[in-house]
């Protein structure tokens, strides 16, 4: 138990400060204070707060000096409390800031998490909202969620909460934990919070890991959105790579991809092939995703091979844009330029292509929420 002095709002006249203690569970079903709660506690010293002239404070600690503080659940979030002398419980200013605990290392309690699954042409997704989970606590989630065995099943984990008036704050992990930018998982988050009513514009910016990004409401379960620039491509890229992979672009769209033009891409072994691929040193440590491109009447097929989530999926949005841009600036397309996906499902990719790479790159598609429900965690 430790003490740390800080300021209840509270009193008649001057500012006053209050020795408040620190108790790590001060009630039955109340949990541990946890580690952001200590902090934000300590952070109270030298803090003041103005009650206001000729004004009462919160009610029962007009006069109260001291109190604990402790953390519980209200509404479903994480909040701090005082108790003081006399008994009375404060929910202490601003302390909803806190980081929400979510799953492993919350203590050992079991938690119900909502959650929504999404899906971007067959590319699926859980979504978690609100609360402020850090990146640790979202790697395990989406280890357990994304599992197919035991858990929600999905490609990745999307956590989502508005950042401003018009803006959608978007974090995503792949189903290993790895974070990274998600391009179709971005649209599937646009989709969600337009459905759901967080927010209103069909208009709006999304704040990814690759930098802001607007977003448009085209239609029922249409996003189009716009994804970053490409300043270089390496066409025709030269390396030892394994049979059936001859000619080889590398580029990133926010995240690294190889494209792979092959002459059939039903008899291509995605799974094979794909997994050499992602791990050639030709592409760095960090190894690349991997799209098999055949272009069919004008239209191009694309079969992606996922890096984090270590297999084929069913559509990826950075993959289906890398393979525009490469045939866009090998000359083998013309934007826009019209693909399907593994699903079966049809995207366009709008660019402007430059010397060295290419610009002005939008990507429109389909997203749906496919269900929601709770999880015990």
């Amino acid at each position: 138990m430790g003490r740390a002095r800080g300021l209840l709002q509270g009193g008649r006249g001057p500012r006053r400060r209050a020795a408040l203690r620190i108790q790590q569970a001060p009630a039955a079903g109340a949990g541990p204070l946890p580690a952001a709660g200590r902090a934000a506690a300590a952070r109270c010293r030298g803090r003041r707060r103005r009650a206001g002239a000729g004004r009462r404070g919160p009610a029962g600690f007009g006069g109260e000096r001291h109190g604990l503080i402790f953390a519980r659940r209200e509404n479903g979030r994480g909040a701090l409390f005082c108790r003081g002398a006399l008994g009375r419980t404060l929910r202490l200013k601003n302390s909803r800031r806190l980081p929400q605990r979510l799953g492993p290392g919350s203590g050992g309690r079991v938690q119900k998490i909502k959650f929504w699954k999404l899906s971007g042409a067959g590319n699926d997704f859980v979504l978690l909202a609100g609360g402020r989970p850090g990146g640790a606590a979202l790697k395990k989630l989406a280890l357990r969620l994304c599992a197919r065995k035991l858990g929600v099943g999905a490609d990745g984990l999307l956590h989502v909460g508005a950042d401003g008036r018009g803006a959608l704050a978007v974090r995503y992990f792949n189903s290993d934990g790895s974070e990274a930018f998600c391009g179709n998982g971005s649209r599937c988050a646009a989709w969600w919070a337009y459905a759901s009513g967080l927010l209103k514009a069909r208009a709006f910016t999304l704040r990814t890991i690759a930098g802001d990004l607007p977003a448009a409401i085209m239609g029922p379960g249409i996003v189009k959105m716009r994804m970053p620039d490409v300043p270089a491509v390496k066409l025709g890229l030269r390396g030892d790579f394994p049979a059936g992979a001859g000619q080889v672009h590398f580029l990133n769209t926010g995240v690294p991809h190889a494209v792979v033009p092959v002459k059939d891409l039903e008899k291509t072994d995605v799974e094979r092939l794909g997994a050499a691929l992602r791990h050639d040193k030709a592409f760095g440590p960090a190894g690349t995703n991997v799209n098999f491109v055949q272009i069919k009447k004008g239209r191009v097929f694309v079969r992606t091979y996922e890096r984090g989530v270590e297999g084929e999926t069913l559509a990826c949005g950075t993959g289906l844009t890398a393979s525009a841009v490469a045939l866009a600036l090998s000359g083998r397309v013309r934007p826009p330029v019209s693909l399907v996906s593994r699903s079966g499902e049809k995207f366009i990719v709008w660019l402007r292509p430059s010397s060295a790479g290419a610009s002005e790159i939008h990507i429109q598609g389909p997203a749906k929420i496919v269900f929601e429900g709770e999880i015990k965690c």
